[in-house]
């Protein structure tokens, strides 16, 4: 039980570390450097997302998809 609180709370600071590195790096339109910084964070649930979510929408917009 202590092994799961601890992990859950190393997540869930790796992910609020995340969140405002990749906020900026979005801000400034670096979807690579993004992208980057998702395989970084291994812990990071969020990350994870990010990190496979980003690769194909870029793929998708360099297609000509839009929403």
């Amino acid at each position: 039980m202590i092994d799961r609180a601890l992990m859950y709370s190393a997540r869930r600071k790796q992910s609020r570390v995340f969140v405002q590195q990749v906020a900026g790096a979005l801000k400034d339109g670096n979807s690579i450097e993004a992208i980057a910084i998702a395989e970084r964070n291994k812990k990071s649930h969020i990350a994870k997302v990010v990190a496979t979510g980003l690769p194909n929408s870029q793929s998708a917009f360099a297609a000509g998809f839009r929403c």
